[in-house]
């Protein structure tokens, strides 16, 4: 029913019941089986008092309480050695979680610091060749004066302020690359340093990069997550800053403990929101209840939006409405089987409620249409609070081996021995496989190859400069034009600045390929064989090397792993709407056994997440990369020997999915549907006992939140404890 929004004074009129029978409009079409009648719907006779409550435009989503996590990663692309965390752990403030790849870096280093010496030296040797260039310019330039060539003149006199203008550019680039190079190299100097990733808070370890394909981690890619339990906050898994459609409702609250408790954005700073915008990484929204309660993490709460914050307000209800031509006015009891028509002033609505500013009290019967009869026979039932917790079956349960090396071959070649095959322990130090290069000294000819060819390129490159410079001192010694002369002499002077450039680049090229021709033969027996060696103890997870068959280089040949001590992987169908967050508990049965083992929830931080803070005061965005594995968690278990005992035989395991100690929860079968006409959606209502009559009373239910069933029913609102609704 749309209700007109001019305001009209109350004004009563007085009618008899049975005049208002013939009244009765087509109400709501109903879902559910019409329950037997106390009489025939035309004879109905529906009142329901004028109550407060909170109205408004609502919308339920299930947040989780989840802790703060803190993301550690590295500020450039960055190979892993090795992880000295595992998950589950918990780590202490300072504590070392992850080590670079410090050969890596140390090559990298020796790399930059030669292009940093290499750039240096090439302008050193340039910066004459500016003064020599204008003095040709300025030459050449008189030479078309001199020829009267005053077109000439004046394109000569633009060339030269262009390349003014561009030598004072390229002072500034110089100046910029040095700057860029010396940040660079203090950041390796930094890693190599450090040489690893330090545990930033106290917690525990809640993810960990996987290395199985490669051990490269990306700009501030999120490598160790550590969760601190003790500072939580709620979050709603698919409500991040970019899609957040609540942002400008009024009144914001979570549902705990069964009543409704304001809740407010954890805000991030207008740096980071404005970084997150820029980058198109988008953190989830993040909210804390307003009374500073602690939330404990696992928690699954159920949040309410609301468009007005419209709370314990006068209201009737909108099929108690009716409208003419001097306004809107409902039928109210007046106690001797007579309605009187009243008039009254209103306010802001809902779907099936509206604001009552005046022309009504508190308590009043009014009438409403309703085409479902009450039920006759019934058992009442009085509403109360109670624990509820609602879990979903595992699929899948089995040890989690987390922590994983990838090796690529570093040459192409026939492997000719595996010496820890799949499954088998490794020690740091010890040779995993062999690959044969296919010759005693293929690797090292190839690159001897490539330093002969940069040699003759060199050769036949300074060749010519020479070239330029004997023709030069043949024609100075024959030119008496004093102009010309210098000329030449300029010409020359560049050529030899050129020689002096050539010389640097063939030098720096040449060493850079004797550096790589040393760190390829590091492992190199002498006859061409190349051994792939450990880097850290673990065990072989896969190799996916052959004995007697070829690899191709940099292919993935093996991958080591570590079993999670305790960790548990967990995998469940689709049927769970609501992903548990960490902090959930687990629940272990074991079939034909009175054994029962418990756990939590330690790790979902596979869905690609993405995390929002500052750095130094920086805005930064670290993100969960290249993961999506949905329907899987890593649980810590209680018993950290589970898996030893073989106890993981013919268990079944319960996840918990929602649980609240305060709800209101009742049989499904005290639950009706009907479709609402006006937004086309299906409402929920139960039959409430209101001073001896039965009246419909409508509520909002978790079923579509994926809280409770057709069985059992989570009321949201809409039900307080201590009312009397009708039962089966």
């Amino acid at each position: 029913m749309v209700i007109d929004m001019s305001k009209k004074k109350p004004k009563k009129i007085i009618l008899v019941l049975t005049i208002l029978l013939s009244l009765i409009l087509s109400g709501c079409e109903a879902t559910r089986p019409v329950p037997e009648l106390e009489s025939p719907v035309q004879e109905s006779f529906s009142l329901r008092p004028v109550e407060r409550r909170n109205i408004g435009k609502m919308q339920v989503v299930v947040g989780n309480v989840v802790p703060t996590e803190y993301c550690h990663y590295f500020k450039k692309i960055t190979a892993i050695s090795d992880f000295k965390c595992d998950i589950g752990e918990y780590v202490t403030e300072g504590q070392v979680l992850a080590v670079a790849d410090i050969e890596k870096l140390t090559n990298e280093l020796e790399e930059k610091q030669a292009e940093k010496q290499l750039y240096i030296n090439r302008h050193t040797v340039n910066k004459p060749a500016f003064d020599i260039k204008m003095d040709i310019l300025k030459l050449e330039r008189e030479e078309l004066l001199n020829q009267h060539d005053y077109i000439g003149y004046e394109d000569m006199r633009v060339q030269i302020e262009a390349e003014e203008e561009n030598h004072e550019y390229d002072e500034k680039l110089y100046l910029y690359m040095i700057d860029r190079y010396d940040r660079e190299i203090e950041e390796i100097q930094k890693q190599i340093s450090e040489g690893s990733l330090i545990a930033k808070k106290s917690g525990y370890v809640t993810y960990i990069k996987d290395t199985s394909k490669n051990n490269v981690a990306n700009i501030n890619e999120a490598v160790v997550i550590v969760a601190d339990f003790e500072d939580t906050y709620i979050e709603v898994p698919s409500l991040t800053l970019f899609n957040n459609v609540y942002k400008d409702y009024t009144y914001k609250a979570a549902m705990i403990d069964g009543s409704e408790t304001p809740i407010e954005a954890y805000d991030y700073t207008p740096e980071e929101v404005a970084f997150a915008k820029a980058t198109e990484n988008y953190p989830n929204v993040r909210y804390k209840v307003s009374d500073g309660r602690k939330l404990s993490a696992g928690e699954t709460i159920p949040l309410i939006f609301r468009l007005s914050s419209n709370q314990n307000i006068l209201t009737v209800g909108l099929d108690s409405v009716e409208t003419d031509e001097m306004g809107q006015y409902v039928y109210v009891s007046t106690g001797d089987n007579t309605l009187e028509k009243r008039y009254f002033e209103y306010g802001a609505s809902d779907d099936h409620y509206v604001e009552v500013i005046s022309g009504l009290e508190e308590g009043e019967q009014v009438y409403y249409k309703q085409e479902v009869a009450a039920p006759v026979s019934y058992k009442e039932y009085t509403v109360k609070r109670e624990g509820y917790t609602q879990e979903a079956e595992a699929k899948n349960f089995k040890t989690a081996q987390v922590i994983n090396k990838a090796f690529l071959a570093p040459v192409g070649g026939l492997v000719t021995g595996i010496l820890k095959d799949t499954g088998v322990e490794v020690k740091k130090g010890e040779t995993i496989l062999i690959i044969d290069s296919n010759s005693g000294s293929a690797v090292i000819n190839d690159y001897d190859n490539k330093i002969e060819h940069l040699t003759v390129d060199y050769m036949k490159n300074t060749a010519d400069i020479e070239r330029q410079i004997f023709e030069s001192d043949y024609y100075l010694e024959r030119e008496k034009k004093e102009n010309k002369r210098q000329l030449l002499e300029d010409r020359k002077q560049i050529a030899l600045i050129n020689k002096q450039v050539l010389d640097l680049e063939y030098e720096h090229s040449k060493n850079q390929l004797i550096r790589e021709k040393e760190r390829i033969n590091k492992n190199n027996d002498g006859s061409g064989k190349i051994s792939v060696v450990a880097e850290s103890d673990g065990i072989v997870a896969k190799n996916y090397a052959k004995s007697g068959k070829a690899v191709e280089k940099n292919a993935l040949i093996v991958t080591c792993t570590k079993v999670s001590e305790g960790v548990a992987l967990i995998t469940f169908g689709s049927d769970v709407t609501n992903i548990p967050a960490i902090g959930a508990a687990i629940n272990i049965s074991v079939k034909g056994k009175d054994e029962t083992y418990t756990g939590t929830v330690i790790s979902n931080a596979w869905n690609n997440k993405c995390y929002a803070f500052s750095d130094n005061g920086r805005p930064c965005i670290s993100k969960v990369e290249n993961v999506k594995k949905e329907g899987q968690l890593l649980v810590m278990l209680d018993d950290k020997e589970f898996f030893e005992n073989n106890k993981a035989k013919d268990c079944k395991v319960k996840i918990e999915t929602f649980k609240s100690d305060n709800m209101i929860v009742i049989d499904g079968s005290m639950v009706y549907t009907e479709k609402n006409k006006t937004t086309n959606k299906t409402d929920y209502f139960v039959w409430k006992k209101q001073k001896g009559m039965l009246t419909k009373q409508y509520i909002v239910t978790g079923r579509e939140f994926g809280i409770g069933n057709d069985s059992v029913v989570v009321v949201l609102s809409g039900l307080e404890e201590g009312d009397i609704i009708a039962g089966r």
